[in-house]
C-alpha cells in the first residue's frame, strides 16, 4: 500500500475518527485504484499527480465494464473525492482531477412495508390490560399513523 493512502487512512482514524469498517472499505478501494494505476501507468511507483480527470473516468469506466454496481461504483468515487481532496488539503497536490466529476444517479429503492395481516397481527401483540402493552400500542400506531 502506498505512504499516501497509509497517511490518508491514518488520517480518516486519528482525525475524522471514522469507523474501522469505513475505513478498511476506504482502503479496499484505494487499493484497487492503486493497481488500476499500476496497469495503466506501468509502474509501481504511483506518482499522485499524474493521475486526471480522464483516468479516473477510465478506471469508472473499467469499473461498469467489469459489472460493478451503480452504488458500488458512487462509493468508490466518493472514497477517491475524499482521498484527493486530503491530497490537496495536504498540499501534495495543487489540484483535485474528482472535483469535477459528478456523482452517477443511483436508483432510489422503495421502502419494504409490511401485509395488512402482518400490521394486523403486530398491532394485536401488545397487551391491553397493563400499562406497558397501552404504550407499546400507542408507538405501534404512531409509528403505523405516520409511515
Amino acid at each position: 500500500m502506498n505512504k499516501k493512502v497509509r497517511d490518508f487512512l491514518r488520517y480518516l482514524y486519528l482525525e475524522r475518527r471514522f469507523t474501522r469498517n469505513t475505513i478498511t472499505s476506504y482502503g479496499t478501494d484505494l487499493v484497487q485504484f492503486q493497481r488500476f494505476l499500476e496497469n495503466h501507468l506501468g509502474t509501481s511507483q504511483i506518482n499522485w499527480s499524474l493521475v486526471d480527470k480522464r483516468t479516473i473516468r477510465y478506471f469508472l469506466i473499467n469499473l461498469q465494464e467489469q459489472n460493478v454496481s451503480k452504488r458500488t461504483v458512487a462509493r468508490k468515487l466518493a472514497t477517491l473525492k475524499s482521498f484527493f481532496r486530503y491530497l490537496v488539503k495536504n498540499e501534495i497536490l495543487e489540484s483535485n482531477p474528482v472535483s469535477s466529476i459528478k456523482m452517477p444517479k443511483l436508483e432510489k429503492k422503495l421502502p419494504e412495508y409490511l401485509s395488512v395481516s402482518e400490521t394486523e397481527k403486530l398491532l394485536s401483540l401488545p397487551d391491553f390490560k397493563t400499562f406497558e402493552g397501552l404504550r407499546d400500542l400507542a408507538i405501534l400506531e404512531l409509528f403505523y399513523g405516520t409511515g
